[in-house]
């Protein structure tokens, strides 16, 4: 569904892009935001990977990673709160930019840490630059990506998380196999650090920030000259009018013109699927461990999720651009439910548990990588940032609730883990309902476009 809320300069700068075969500065886009997204997926799941071997380190209950798996949550809800709005304001590359800067830094003195109270401090510290990054590089590439092929690539590109949260399993279970824990963080921070140069000189501004924000017209013909190379441009059909939309409080503009619906369903939707990411993220290793797995091959079963959701995020984004319904959504999140409840039974073997948590990342991952994108197509650009952001700081509420409520189930109810994983369940099945109505509404806005413009077509 077209919303037809952009400034007149904006719609031809869409339509211009849209036209325009995909080249290599939007490919350029597409990589480095990936590869920022792979970082934070890096980051983000670092701690749960090394959470069997903190405990043996600084000899800490498993109920005491509760409060530092919620500190960095907490601090990944609010960098996307916090950055997306300010992103909107002040441009995604300083803002992209400044995410990375401080979740690897953060991520890299945590390496030093000795308690629990240094640990929280700093996983909270890092994850506000984690929960900013993700959102802000799905609305940049989003808008750097023609029509016909947004979703599956601003899917593609946040694979990157899920490739770097299975990356760091992998790499994980080879560091705490021959050195120990700090060596994992110190790849988590390093990497980012290094890649501070590529943002600042390769990345380019969002052009249509730049023309909403009636930013310096010859930069803005710079990075149009990229795009477009060769191409004879009009730059008169890229004069953004003065929209009054603009200059308001972004996040109020979530609520405003029939949106309500969908911004409240949206966050639902991320809220209840995040509860579940965020417990199997952070306890699966650990609850895999207690059934006698060894720590290494524990962060390698559990990567698997990260590899199935991978390629049921690249599926789910083909169907989105090829017009099929958003209630696909629904059916994969209820798909999740079935795979998490099938994690509970403790007498199969490794190769269907791999097989399981394989199914539970094609469903789970899968589906909330898709929404991600479908936040970005729901919202205009003067509020895309602040939409994909607040849709996801909402969700890491969720991502706050899940570990806690985990740490809990585990470790002071004792819940078996039939039990354990039928109550995981529950979420998902609140996520698919939510990704349903999320359609109707959705379809009905559509139909109703649909008539009032035939109205006015026969006024």
């Amino acid at each position: 569904m077209q919303e037809k809320i952009a400034p007149k300069g904006e719609a031809s700068l869409s339509a211009f892009i849209d036209s325009t075969p995909l080249g290599r500065l939007q490919i350029t886009v597409i990589v480095i935001c990936t590869i920022v997204t792979l970082l934070d997926g890096f980051d983000a799941q670092a701690i749960g990977y090394i959470a069997p071997a903190l405990t043996k380190a600084l000899a800490i209950s498993r109920s005491d990673l509760g409060p530092i798996f919620a500190a960095g949550m907490t601090g990944l809800m609010l960098g996307a709160l916090l950055f997306g709005p300010v992103a909107d304001r002040i441009g995604r590359k300083f803002v992209l930019m400044l995410c990375v800067a401080e979740f690897g830094i953060c991520t890299l003195i945590t390496a030093a840490a000795t308690d629990i109270t240094g640990f929280m401090v700093l996983r909270f510290l890092a994850g506000l630059g984690l929960g900013g990054a993700t959102p802000v590089a799905v609305a940049l590439t989003s808008e750097y990506c023609p029509k016909r092929l947004r979703a599956t690539l601003v899917i593609i590109m946040y694979c990157g998380f899920s490739v770097g949260a299975a990356a760091g399993g992998y790499v994980s279970s080879i560091l705490l196999l021959h050195f120990n824990w700090q060596y994992v963080l110190c790849v988590g921070g390093i990497l980012p650090i290094a890649m501070l140069p590529v943002l600042l000189l390769v990345l380019p501004e969002s052009l249509h920030f730049l023309l909403v924000r009636h930013a310096d017209r010859t930069k803005f013909g710079a990075i149009l000259a990229r795009l477009a190379p060769g191409k004879d441009i009009p730059n008169l059909s890229f004069e953004a009018a003065e929209d009054e939309r603009v200059r308001r409080i972004p996040v109020i503009q979530l609520f405003q013109e029939n949106r309500t619906a969908r911004t409240l369903l949206l966050w639902g939707m991320f809220f209840l699927n995040l509860v579940d990411l965020f417990f199997l993220f952070n306890w699966l290793p650990t609850v895999m461990t207690d059934r006698g797995i060894p720590v290494h091959m524990a962060a390698e079963v559990s990567s698997l999720m990260q590899v199935g959701g991978t390629l049921g995020a690249i599926i789910l984004g083909r169907l989105v651009d090829r017009g099929v319904q958003f209630r696909l959504l629904s059916i994969s999140f209820l798909g999740g439910a079935v795979f998490i409840s099938l994690l509970g039974p403790t007498h199969v073997s490794l190769g269907v548990t791999m097989a399981t948590v394989f199914g539970v990342g094609f469903c789970v991952i899968g589906s909330q990588t898709a929404a991600n994108a479908i936040a970005a197509l729901a919202y205009p650009t003067a509020i895309r940032s602040t939409g994909v952001s607040w849709a996801i700081g909402i969700g890491r509420i969720g991502s706050i609730v899940g570990p806690i409520v985990g740490g809990l189930l585990l470790s002071s109810l004792h819940l078996p883990s039939t039990t354990l994983f039928l109550i995981a369940a529950v979420p998902a099945l609140g996520a698919s309902l939510c990704a349903f109505f999320f359609s109707r509404v959705v379809r009905n806005a559509a139909r109703d476009d649909v008539v009032i413009e035939v109205a006015e077509a026969t006024a």
